[in-house]
């Protein structure tokens, strides 16, 4: 109706067989589009650039050491949210357990570093640590980018099987970072202090929890 007139429109045959082809196209491209949603939003959640997070398996993709009679091992009788976990034992002085991955953040601009972790035992003068430290350069090489982010473990929240969870949100990664040095280490105690330490640490995260793309994402 315009301007107070309604027009009839006819349409001949060929006229509504081609409406119909537009049709099909137009139900088409709502299909593949709400497909895409669906993906999208099935997959959307954490980010996360550390490979092998929950030590699935095995260690692979983390470099582990020992000194002093300390060990850093998987252990596949507990984990969190699933079997398999990292061990990291030091129960004399001196000794030392460690474990480190390099990751590359060059697509972030902000992350949440945590953990899943549980203190074993812990006696005396032995000592624990879980930071992140960031890179000007790849392969964690060139200079380091400010202090290393820790997470507290003061306030942390139990989850399941005895782990709790400590978690560092909403990190501004610094402006140039290209790659970021995860590192556990746990320690007996040193100078004349004994102590020991069995820590257990799984599910690892590096990356936003909340994001459903990166920023150069083109759907």
């Amino acid at each position: 109706m315009f301007g107070g007139r309604t027009y009839a429109h006819s349409c001949s045959g060929r006229c509504i067989e081609r409406l119909s082809e537009v049709e099909v196209i137009m139900n088409a491209k709502r299909w593949a589009h709400g497909l895409v949603l669906a993906i999208v939003y099935s997959t959307a959640g954490a980010t996360n650039v550390v490979r092998n997070p929950d030590f699935v398996g095995g260690a692979d993709g983390w470099d582990t050491a020992g000194t002093g009679g300390g060990s850093a091992y998987f252990e596949s009788g507990f984990g969190s949210p699933t079997a398999g976990t990292l061990r990291m034992d030091a129960f004399v002085a001196g000794s030392g357990a460690y474990a480190e991955q390099c990751v590359d953040v060059r697509r972030l601009t902000k992350l949440d570093f945590g953990y899943r972790f549980e203190l074993v035992t812990n006696f005396g003068a032995a000592k624990h640590a879980v930071t992140l430290t960031f890179f000007d350069s790849s392969g964690c090489t060139g200079n380091a980018l400010g202090k290393p982010l820790a997470a507290d473990e003061g306030d942390a929240p139990p989850v399941e099987n005895g782990y709790k969870e400590a978690m560092s949100f909403s990190n501004l990664v610094p402006v140039g970072a290209l790659s970021a040095h995860i590192e556990i280490s746990a320690m007996g105690g040193s100078g004349g202090q004994q102590g020991g330490v069995s820590l257990l640490v799984d599910h690892v995260q590096v990356g936003p929890l909340d994001v459903v793309f990166f920023d150069d994402f083109e759907p």
